[in-house]
């Protein structure tokens, strides 16, 4: 009787890691016919909620490198970037919003925050470098060329979404997962700010034709 109420449990517990992997990994993940880079503060993880992927960071180069050259090749790649003087704004209001590095508990203005971080990367600011990477960081080979095939972009975000949808012939709808209020992003920078973010970003404005 023992062994046959241990089977039982084992059974069961197999059941429930089952259920959790599901709900983590939808079953036609392991197959997309796309390949989804998620650039922080670009709306990644509205698309990824959208398209029922997991949700992850990983730059263009790294996530080749899980998948394997054939599969990079054979699924169609894309990424969603912004305008890196706006990306930096939402990044600092997200995180005074949830108190990353005490920015809410203890305020710093926007331009110290910038000097701080992106300018002197200071460890405590600069805590996740990942999140404070160009975006050709994300996306760029080692010899600095664009490795996915669009490049979508956030200011166009409904409307480079629908055009996801119809080539995959998706019904998904978008949701707004960690919003902000939206702000002119630019009374938030003095001079200084402005210069720090374009040296860090140069790579950005280039690539991308963005500007102040």
């Amino acid at each position: 009787m023992n062994w046959a109420k241990r089977a039982l449990r084992t059974l069961k517990q197999g059941r429930r890691k089952l259920k959790r992997k599901s709900h983590t990994l939808p079953l036609w993940y392991d197959e997309p016919d796309f390949i989804f880079i998620h650039i922080n503060k670009t709306a990644g993880s509205s698309v990824e909620k959208a398209l029922n992927l997991p949700f992850e960071h990983l730059t263009a180069q790294e996530k080749q490198a899980e998948v394997g050259m054939q599969k990079w090749q054979d699924k169609f790649t894309f990424s969603f970037v912004r305008n890196p003087f706006d990306k930096v704004c939402s990044h600092y209001r997200y995180r005074v919003k949830t108190n990353q590095t005490q920015l809410k508990d203890k305020p710093l203005s926007f331009s110290d925050w910038v000097a701080l971080s992106y300018g002197e990367k200071k460890p405590f600011y600069y805590d996740q470098p990942r999140m404070f990477m160009p975006q050709t960081d994300w996306l760029c080979d080692e010899q600095g060329q664009i490795m996915v095939d669009a490049v979508y972009h956030f200011e166009s975000l409904q409307e480079d979404f629908q055009t996801i949808k119809k080539k995959f012939g998706l019904s998904a709808d978008l949701p707004h997962l960690k919003p902000t209020k939206p702000v002119s992003y630019q009374t938030f920078y003095d001079n200084r700010a402005k210069q720090i973010i374009e040296q860090h970003f140069a790579a950005d404005l280039d690539a991308f034709g963005y500007e102040f």
